[in-house]
Parts: structure tokens; sequence; C-alpha cells
């Protein structure tokens, strides 16, 4: 017996020791399980919350394209109803809808924010990855998109590091092959439609109504006539066949299409509208009851044209002259088939204003004398369009330049012709405009600065000019590694953080409370002019804790004064290298410049100053950064 259970020892404690080990293993497993399920539920609510957050931040970029576009189309009109300059009234139109874009998404971010709090969710969209364009509105192909970025961490669930890119665009396009006028009071044409919700491939808005259409009909003149839809029809792929009235102009073919698209009310244009008309050119027998066509006429820049003719010119002012065949002569002008305007129906040469297309008719009758043969005296003068300046510039009669004012005497009438041109002053922030001219004196292309004059009386010619609203073209002004501004982007082999960018040290103040990188252009080689002024800083502060701000101020030395365009402050961004962007609307500034609003004269020197404003010690360093990567510019528009 004793011995039977001490042989039987070393089995309990096999058993008690296997019992054990199970029960471990089950309490390990049951622990592992629970924490599988504290995970699963820790998940799901992760899951629902970036979700939710990412599909709310793609309707609201919608409606901030919603918004934005709106906000494009109103202030472009507002504009260009007061300026009549396309470039301006887009580069305003854009400044105020990627404002109210951007302002839309900030307030929605700080939605979230206030509606998550007590989940810990931690939301951003980064201002310098919203962005906002439009293209082509007045053209044939329009498009208009937005883009933005969002960050999401949720430190009290262990989630960290979501980004999400979310992007909304919108095409409108006409097919001018399909425009048809053939019907009386009718219009018919195609257009195309497509939107994408994501960086792949479009896919078309197949249920447009006639109530999402709003369409303009160029008629006449420069008026636009809204249109009455009559038909629309799907045809597949985003394309619809568009029935309207009224008919558009047969050889303008005018039309704008305005789309809001059913399911968020994003708003798109497109345009077409040819520059050029037909002018057909013809004579006739005063008696007669149809055009004869002999003789010749004098259009424009083009001499002694046989008739009939017909020509391709731009709208504008142009002379015409009729040169009868022998033993006839001129009688009087009709305009026909259009709205075009002659001067003087009873003058030879005369001027015509063209503004569709049309046909002119030289009547004539028996007689011998055409020309007179008497000399003339022309009064030389200039003007400003608004008549607020004179007797600028210079005109050139017969190869003779004239100070202003001036005559010239002993001019011989027509068919004489007199080479005839303007020249504005040296570095002048003018250009020419038209010319202006009383009965008998005709310039034979009164929109060009260079053309022919001819006489029949005693007369005067002016020169208009103004204010040049493109010269220079606008163009772009980059920081470089000296401490400059150039007209070209000037990279170098100082590369910082491989090759992320340039950067410039703040030279002034260097580790004081307030540090400065100031940057001058040589002098503008032409005049900048600009309706809109944009600077663009990519700015590193260290020590970002205690920065308070950072401020861009721009301007121009002319002439030995300072001429300050504007600045701003912003707060300063808490990441690695922010974004600054300072705009200037010219619109809102007034005469800020010594010749006229938004002209930048040449030979000035333009000013850049980044400021940083530390609040307490330590005070870091501040550095703006330049090149490919990291392009601090300063651009007009």
């Amino acid at each position: 017996m004793i011995r039977f259970m001490r042989n039987n020892r070393g089995q309990f404690v096999v058993i008690a020791a296997i019992l054990i080990a199970v029960l471990t293993f089950s309490l390990a497993a049951s622990i592992y399980q629970i924490s599988l399920q504290r995970q699963e539920l820790s998940y799901k609510p992760v899951q629902e919350l970036v979700l939710g957050t990412t599909s709310d931040f793609e309707r609201a970029l919608n409606i901030a394209l919603n918004v934005s576009s709106h906000n494009y189309n109103a202030t472009y009109s507002k504009v260009y109803q007061t300026t009549y300059n396309p470039i301006l009234a887009d580069a305003a139109a854009r400044i105020d809808a990627n404002a109210t874009g951007s302002s839309f998404i900030a307030n929605w971010t700080r939605s979230v924010l206030t509606t998550y709090a007590n989940t810990g969710l931690k939301t951003s969209v980064p201002q310098e990855y919203v962005s906002f364009s439009y293209m082509g509105w007045d053209n044939t192909t329009a498009s208009i998109y937005a883009t933005a970025t969002i960050n999401i961490d949720a430190p009290a669930y262990g989630f960290q590091g979501y980004v999400g890119r979310s992007f909304k665009r919108v095409t409108l396009s006409i097919d001018v092959e399909s425009i048809d006028v053939t019907e009386p009071g009718e219009t018919t044409l195609k257009f195309n439609i497509n939107e994408s919700s994501g960086f792949g491939s479009d896919l078309p808005i197949p249920n447009l109504t006639s109530q999402n259409l709003a369409v303009q009909a160029h008629q006449t003149g420069i008026a636009w006539t809204p249109g009455n839809v009559i038909a629309l029809t799907y045809l597949g792929n985003g394309e619809y066949v568009l029935t309207f009235t009224p008919r558009i102009n047969t050889e303008t073919l005018g039309v704008k299409i305005a789309v809001s698209t059913p399911k968020e009310g994003i708003l798109i244009e497109a345009e077409h509208y040819r520059l050029y008309v037909r002018v057909n050119l013809q004579s006739q027998l005063l008696d007669s009851p149809a055009p004869t066509n002999d003789g010749q006429i004098d259009f424009g820049d083009l001499r002694r044209l046989s008739l009939p003719n017909s020509t391709i010119t731009p709208v504008g002012s142009y002379g015409i002259g009729y040169i009868p065949i022998f033993g006839y002569t001129f009688d009087h002008w009709n305009v026909t088939q259009g709205l075009s305007t002659i001067e003087n129906s009873t003058l030879n040469p005369t001027t015509v204003t063209v503004n569709e297309s049309c046909t002119i008719t030289a009547f004539y009758k028996p007689g011998s004398k055409d020309y007179p043969n008497e000399t003339y005296t022309v009064w030389l003068y200039s003007q400003e369009s608004d008549n607020s300046t004179r007797s600028k510039g210079t005109i050139t009669w017969d190869s003779i330049t004239h100070s202003l004012p001036d005559q010239v005497i002993n001019v011989l009438p027509y068919p004489v012709e007199h080479p005839v041109s303007y020249t504005t002053e040296t570095n002048s922030t003018y250009v020419f405009r038209s010319w202006n001219h009383t009965v008998g004196v005709i310039p034979w292309n009164g929109t060009n600065a260079d053309t022919k004059v001819s006489v029949t009386q005693n007369g005067t010619l002016i020169a208009v000019y103004g204010p040049a609203p493109f010269i220079g073209g606008g163009g772009t002004l980059y920081v470089d590694e000296n401490n400059n501004l150039h007209t070209d982007a000037q990279l170098s082999d100082k590369w910082y953080k491989g090759g992320r960018g340039i950067k410039l040290q703040s030279y002034s103040n260097q580790g004081k409370a307030n540090q400065e990188v100031d940057a001058n252009s040589t002098a503008l080689p032409t005049n900048y002019v600009a309706s809109v002024i944009t600077a663009t800083m990519y700015v590193e502060v260290s020590q970002v804790q205690n920065a308070k701000n950072v401020t861009i101020s721009i301007g121009f030395y002319y002439s030995g004064q300072y001429y300050d365009l504007g600045s701003q402050t912003f707060d300063v961004a808490n990441q690695d290298i922010g974004v600054y962007t300072l705009n200037i609307n010219v619109l809102d500034t007034g005469q800020w410049t010594p010749l006229g609003e938004g002209v930048i004269p040449a030979g000035s020197i333009f000013s850049l100053k980044v400021n940083v404003y530390y609040f307490q010690p330590a005070y870091g360093t501040m550095f703006v950064h330049y090149g490919q990567d990291y392009p601090s510019q300063i651009n007009f528009y």
C-alpha cells in the first residue's frame, strides 16, 4: 500500500500540472478573446467616425464648389459691367470665389471639431491644399473643379495619421460644328457635360432638364438676348441636343450656355462667339433695279477691289471709297442686311462702322467730276479716352513727326492716301486706342496706330489713347538665392533637406524678436499692369510655439518714392513649412500708383518684406524657401 501510494504520487503531480496548464491556457484565451472584442468595439467607432467624416467632407466640398461657382459668376458680371475688361473681371472673380469656397471649408472644419469634441476626434483641412479653379468660361470648353485634403486623428482609439483627398470637377463643352441656324427663329446645337468626384475618368450627367439651363443668344451689336429652351434631348455619354429661340447671328454664331448641375447645383458656363464678320461689297447704277458692279472699292487696308467682292474682317471702323469707271461719278452709299453704319452716306470716301455681317453698296451715276482739285488743312490732336489729358505723344504724317497739337497744310485729297502713325511718349503707360476724326478726314483703319488717311475737306484727326491694361502682360517675380526678385525662376545647387527646397535665412535681426527677409527686384524692364497681385511665400519658422505671426508686405520704389501696395498678417502655421498668400485686388485700392490704377511703371524697383514676430524667447529663426519645390513668388494678373 505504501509502495502503491508512492507510485501514484507522481501521477497526481502530473495531472495537477496538466489541470493548471489547461486553466492557464483557458484564462489566456479568455483574455485574448476579450481583447479582440474590445479592439472590435474600438474599431467600429473609429470606422464609423472616419467614414462619416470623409463622406461629409466630400459633401462639404461639393457645396463649397457650388457657392464658389455662383460667386465667381456674380463677381465676373459685376466687374465686367463696369470695366468691360474680361481679364480684370476674371481675376477679381477668382479671388472672391476662392475666398468664398475656402471660407466654407474652414467653417465646416470648425463645425466638425465642435460636433465630435467628446470623441477626441482631431480634423484639419490645410488651406494650402484647398484649391478652386475656373477655366474657359468664355470658351467653347469650360471646366470648374475643387480639391482639398483632410487629416484625421483619433488618439483615444489609437488611430493616427489618416490623410484623405477629395476632388470634384465639372466640364461643359459646346459642339461648334453642330450649330444649326437653318430653321427660322430657332437655333439647334449639341453640348456635352460630365463630372468627376475622384481622380478617375469623368462620368456623364444624364438628368438635365430645361430648368438646369440658361441660354443667351447673340443677335446684333454687342447685346445678348435671353434664350427660351424649346427642346432638350439626351443622347447618352453626357451629350445633349438643345433647341432654343431666338436664332443666333448667322455670322458670329454667338451663344452662351450656363448649366446648374441637378444634384449639387454647381454652376458652369461655356461660350462661342466669332469675332470676325463678312462684308459684301458691290456697286449699282442709280437707276438700275439690280447691282451692276462697275468700278472698284477701297475698304480698310484692301485696295481696288473688283466687284462684287466679299471679305472677312474683325468688327470695327474702316474707311471705304468708290472708284467709278470713266464717265460716271459717285452718288451715295447704302448698307443692307446687317447692323452697320455709314458715317456720311454722300461722302466718298467715308467711314463705315462694321458691327456684324452686312452688304455695302456704292451707287453711282453719269458724270465727269468725282474728286476735288483743291488742297486741305488737317489739325492733329491727341486725347485720353476719358478726355482727362491731352496732347501726349506724337503723330507722324507723311514721314514728318508732329508734336501735338499741330496742323498739316496743303494736304492732297482722295484718292491720295497719307501714311499716318501715333507714338506714345517714352516710358508712357498709355497705349493707342483708336482714331477720332471729323467728316472728310478718313482713317482707313480706325483701330490701328499705323494706318493711312484720305481727305476730302478741312478737318481734324485725333489719336485717342488710354491706360495700358495689358502692357507687360502681367508676369511673375521669383525669389532667388541672393534675396532678389527676378522675372525668371532662379535655381541653385544649394538644396535644403535633401532637395525639398532652397531657403533664405533672415539676415536682419537674426535671433531677435522681430526677424525679416527683404527681397528687391532690379528695375522692371516694362510696365507691370495688373488687376490682382498675389504674393505666395513658403516660410519656415523655428521655435514656432513662441512665434506670434508672419507678415508679408509688398510695394515698389519709383523716382525715389516708395509706394505701398499692401500687407497682411497671418497666424503662424503649425507645420514645417507654411504657405502664406497675400492677395491684393487692384479694384479696391484706388489710385495707388503714380501713373494710374494698377500701373507699376517701367524702371520701378519692386519690394518684398517677410517678417516673423516672436512674443517670447526662445527666439528662433525664419527662412523663406524658394526654387522648384517651394516657388515663393509674386504674380501680376
